[in-house]
C-alpha cells in the first residue's frame, strides 16, 4: 500500500546537514537541534557531527498533527487532542511555562518534550531558527490514543525496563484494527541505559518506528496517571520518556 507523507519530524544535530532539499513543501516539517539522535537501530553519541534521524508520518484518517505558537484553553479542553510534544531552545522557560500550562493533575493527555539546542524551520537555501522560544506539536484525532512512561534512574535492569515498557499498551483496545503507530524516545545525554531501553522497545513492539533525541532536561509523565495520583510531575531528571501514539480504524 502507497502512502502519502503528511509531516516530517527531523531531529539532527549539526544545521549542515541539508535536509530541506529532500523534503517537498507540501510536507509539514518539524525539526529540532540536539545533542544526539535516536533512530532505527543506532544511536548517535554526542561527539557525532553529522547524524539526523527522521520520521515520516502518512497522511491517515483519524490522525491530525498540528503545530501550535501557544495553547489557548480550546486546545486544552479539545477532547480530539491527545498528545502534546513541548520543545524550548531556552532552559529556563521550559520549566516556566510548564508549570503555568500543565501544573493541572486532571490533565486528560500526555505531554512530552524537552530542552534543545535550537527549534529549527525552512527558509531560501537553508535551515533557520524560529523567533520563538517554544513549540508545541499537537496530536489529535478521534481514532488516536497516547500513552506514556518515565523510566527513572532507579529503574536499570533489562526485567525492570520491559516491565515499564509494556504499560505503553495497556489502554490497547482490543477487537479494533490499528492503523498506525509510531513512538518517541527521549533520553538524558549518554545515558549508560540507553542502548538496553531502546533494544528492549523493539523486542517488545517490533515493527513500530522510533525516534527521538538526548538532551539534558526531559519533559515526559507516566499516562495514563495512576488514580491515586494528586500532582502532575512533568520534569524528569536523569531519565527517558517514551510516547506511543497508535490510531486505529474508525
Amino acid at each position: 500500500m502507497k502512502y502519502r507523507q503528511t509531516c516530517v519530524f527531523v531531529f539532527i544535530t549539526t544545521d549542515q546537514l541539508c535536509i530541506k532539499k529532500h523534503i517537498p513543501h507540501s510536507i509539514s516539517h518539524f525539526s529540532v537541534l540536539t545533542d544526539g539522535v535516536i533512530g532505527g537501530h543506532e544511536y548517535s553519541p554526542l561527539n557525532s557531527q553529522l547524524a539526523a534521524s527522521c520520521l515520516s508520518i502518512p497522511e491517515i484518517d483519524g490522525l491530525k498533527i498540528t503545530n501550535v505558537s501557544e495553547l489557548d484553553i480550546d486546545v486544552l479542553r479539545n477532547p480530539k487532542v491527545k498528545a502534546i510534544l513541548y520543545f524550548s531552545d531556552i532552559e529556563s522557560l521550559t520549566e516556566m511555562v510548564l508549570e503555568q500550562q500543565f501544573e493541572d493533575a486532571s490533565l486528560r493527555f500526555p505531554v512530552v518534550g524537552g530542552y534543545v539546542r535550537r527549534i529549527l524551520s525552512r527558509d531560501v537555501g537553508k535551515l533557520t531558527t524560529f523567533r520563538r522560544r517554544f513549540q508545541y506539536i499537537v496530536v489529535s484525532g478521534p481514532a488516536v490514543k497516547a500513552t506514556s512512561v518515565v523510566i527513572t534512574d532507579g529503574i536499570s535492569t533489562e526485567r525492570q525496563i520491559k516491565k515499564k515498557l509494556r504499560k505503553l499498551n495497556e489502554v490497547s483496545e482490543r477487537g479494533r484494527r490499528i492503523k498506525f503507530r509510531f513512538a518517541f524516545m527521549l533520553t538524558q545525554n549518554s545515558s549508560p541505559k540507553l542502548s538496553v531501553e531502546s533494544v528492549s522497545f523493539r523486542e517488545i513492539f517490533p515493527g513500530v518506528p522510533l525516534t527521538g533525541f538526548c538532551h539534558t532536561g526531559q519533559i515526559g509523565m507516566d499516562y495514563p496517571k495512576r488514580r491515586n495520583s494528586t500532582k502532575l510531575n512533568v520534569f524528569q531528571d536523569f531519565s527517558s520518556v517514551f510516547l506511543m501514539v497508535t490510531v486505529y480504524e474508525a
